[in-house]
């Protein structure tokens, strides 16, 4: 059901947390529950961010308060939720295996809703001739049953995915 989010403001706001991708979303989210003016700024490492940009003198506690809001990455972000450190959280994925069994022991019910979709990208070096994967060779790369580019169509070289580290929401993910 929908929450009426007329009544929220810094004194009740929820206790938020999620993974890294979702924090520009989080800050959206509470900028327009907080009646907040926000813009995207290029940093200091040419990404783009998102952060409250509101000139009015009576948001000027809001505005602060949208500056705190971090996310303490994915499995992060589950742990706290699962510690009831946090009200809720918007992340990637759902929660891993071992985030459930953690959940498990505390008798903690954990309840998500998808709100949005999510993709990978994945990039080659222009000089690789493989130009086209399909998921299946993906996911055999990314599960180490293909880990030769000869496999796939390219040349007799050793593939060498990166991956994110467990509970992290890509690996998870994947």
């Amino acid at each position: 059901d929908p929450v009426d989010i007329s009544h929220f403001s810094i004194s009740n706001y929820p206790k938020v947390d999620g993974s890294t991708s979702c924090h520009p979303l989080q800050i959206i989210i509470a900028c327009d529950i907080l009646d907040v003016e926000y813009r995207w700024y290029e940093g200091f490492d040419g990404m783009l961010r998102v952060w409250p940009s509101d000139d009015d003198p009576a948001k000027k506690d809001e505005k602060e308060y949208i500056s705190t809001i971090n996310h303490s990455g994915t499995h992060g972000s589950y742990v706290n939720l699962i510690a009831d450190s946090v009200d809720l959280i918007i992340a990637a994925r759902l929660p891993s295996e071992d985030e459930l069994v953690l959940a498990d022991s505390l008798n903690m019910n954990i309840s998500t809703m998808a709100i949005a979709l999510d993709a990978f990208v994945f990039i080659l070096n222009t000089q690789n001739p493989v130009n086209n994967l399909t998921v299946e060779q993906i996911r055999r790369i990314y599960s180490g049953a293909i880990i030769h580019w000869n496999d796939v169509g390219g040349e007799i070289a050793a593939i060498n995915p990166y991956q994110r580290n467990k509970n992290s929401g890509s690996q998870e993910l994947m």
